[in-house]
């Protein structure tokens, strides 16, 4: 059992945010891991979980990957996500489902900081390397 505490999460997203901005990146996320899986970056074997974050402003380049994404809306106001083209607007603690290789992206358009929880089956995908992350 492993437990992530609020004010720890927080302190690590705003450590993260007053890092450089990254010209190809946009967004950034604080990944979850277990002391025994600390090197996998992974929470478990098979599960990635991350809190990702996006600045007012911000949209997230479209991708897609082979791990499901189970995203669990945290807060954000006038966020959406397109997922293989259509729009999906974000509710507080609502759930979207993005199944595996689809297209999807995810977009900021209100005055404060985005905040979603991401479960993917990452951690098989990592392990066989079989994750095939791209953006488009």
């Amino acid at each position: 059992a492993v437990h992530y505490a609020a004010d720890e999460i927080r302190r690590q997203l705003d450590r993260i945010h007053r890092l450089p901005p990254e010209k190809t990146m946009v967004g950034k996320a604080v990944n979850f891991a277990s002391a025994a899986l600390e090197k996998r970056k992974t929470v478990l074997p098979a599960l990635t979980l991350a809190m990702n974050s996006l600045l007012p402003g911000e949209s997230q380049r479209a991708h897609r990957h082979n791990a499901i994404a189970v995203t669990l809306v945290v807060q954000g106001t006038r966020c959406y996500s397109m997922i293989d083209g259509a729009r999906i607007d974000w509710q507080r603690h609502a759930v979207i489902i993005t199944p595996p290789g689809d297209l999807h992206s995810h977009h900021n358009e209100g005055d404060a900081l985005a905040l979603f929880l991401i479960v993917q089956d990452g951690g098989l995908h990592y392990h066989t390397r079989t994750m095939d992350f791209s953006y488009t």
